[in-house]
């Protein structure tokens, strides 16, 4: 029976994210619970419900508001998996296997944030410092940390490695290609309609969600930006228009088209703090730092947790699409990923992939 926290499918619940895009209604806690344990049920329907309603309370246990999900749930979930080494965020080495298997559901730069969260906290540093000091080293150019092994450090001081075959092809990660998403979603609509005749990739968007369309994701992009936007300013605590609706007024307001319009950026909001020249993802990761400390702050906070949680499910669908997941089985399965048109936009250069191979060291 397997023990790992259920938290690792938070971003993979897609029953939470069509009662926010769908019904515009509140998601409780005891939903996500429900929804957490049946995601994990789907990988195994032939072990008794009690074993997994176990596995649920020791997921959720200590955990009594949403913010708590991130804030003590995640926490667990980046610390059992990362350790800091010299300021440097590694994968424990004896997790490793478990790591790959983890990225399918969830995307790195999040578990990144939360264990520099739980580290160094974000008080006592400007976002410059924060930035330059502890994040840049750490997801310069790729969110995905490697584990500390002594014997293949030894190897890249000795000489580097050497991989004859490497694909390099649909090898740019979901967090560098989710700033690109949110930055152009026209187009990136335009990449998946080309695509969408193909009649495997149809099957994937069927298999995927039933929000999965190139119209309805384009939809999603668009409510994602200003979800991000609301985030941003909840994290610094500027007023905005909405600030004083209930939650439902804000669902209903981050997918109508006048806010849409109002939000419409090409810019990330971070750069209204930090240097313009700084990586988006860095700027995304800086974000997330500060939202943690808000809900840390206040646990009570239904509202940002809220936001966050549809924000990340938004992100959580577009990691699926993009990345072959546990349940896919065979050649035609990463085919469909191959083929769905959405890392067109962002591979149209290499120079990120190869700097993403290469490491935030560029030692590799």
């Amino acid at each position: 029976m397997i023990t790992e926290s259920y938290i690792k499918y938070l971003l993979s619940d897609d029953a939470s994210l069509q009662t926010y895009y769908v019904k515009k209604e509140q998601v409780g806690l005891g939903d996500i619970g429900r929804h957490l344990m049946l995601e994990e049920r789907a990988n195994n329907v032939y072990v008794p419900d009690h074993y997994y309603r176990l596995g649920q309370r020791r997921t959720l246990d200590g955990i009594k508001t949403k913010s708590q999900l991130f804030t003590i749930g995640l926490k667990r979930l980046a610390c059992d998996f990362l350790e800091i080494r010299n300021g440097k965020i590694c994968v424990k080495a004896d997790k490793m296997n478990q790591w790959q298997l983890l990225l399918p559901y969830m995307p790195p730069l999040i578990l990144m944030a939360v264990r520099m969260w739980h580290e160094y906290g974000c008080q006592g540093y400007d976002d410059e410092e924060y930035v330059s000091q502890i994040i840049r080293p750490n997801i310069a150019y790729t969110t995905i940390s490697s584990p500390y092994i002594p014997q293949i450090m030894d190897m890249l001081r000795e000489g580097g490695l050497a991989d004859l075959h490497v694909h390099l092809n649909g090898s740019l990660e979901t967090d560098l290609t989710w700033q690109d998403f949110l930055r152009n979603p026209l187009e990136i609509r335009h990449e998946l309609e080309k695509a969408y005749g193909n009649e495997k990739v149809m099957e994937q968007y069927e298999q995927t969600s039933l929000l999965s369309t190139p119209s309805s994701f384009y939809k999603l992009l668009k409510t994602a930006v200003c979800l991000r936007q609301l985030l941003f300013f909840y994290a610094y605590d500027k007023p905005f228009d909405e600030e004083n609706g209930t939650f439902e007024v804000i669902l209903n307001a981050v997918t109508e088209e006048t806010m849409q319009t109002k939000y419409a950026t090409t810019h990330h909001p971070m750069e209204a703090l930090l240097n313009k020249e700084t990586p988006s993802h860095l700027m995304e990761c800086m974000l997330y730092v500060r939202l943690l400390h808000t809900m840390n702050q206040q646990p009570e906070n239904d509202t940002v947790s809220s936001l966050f949680h549809y924000y990340l499910l938004i992100l959580g669908l577009a990691n699926k699409m993009m990345v072959q997941q546990p349940t896919s089985y065979g050649f035609e399965e990463f085919q469909k990923i191959t083929l769905n048109g959405l890392r067109e936009y962002s591979e149209k250069s290499y120079d990120r992939r190869f700097l993403q191979m290469s490491g935030n060291e560029l030692r590799h």
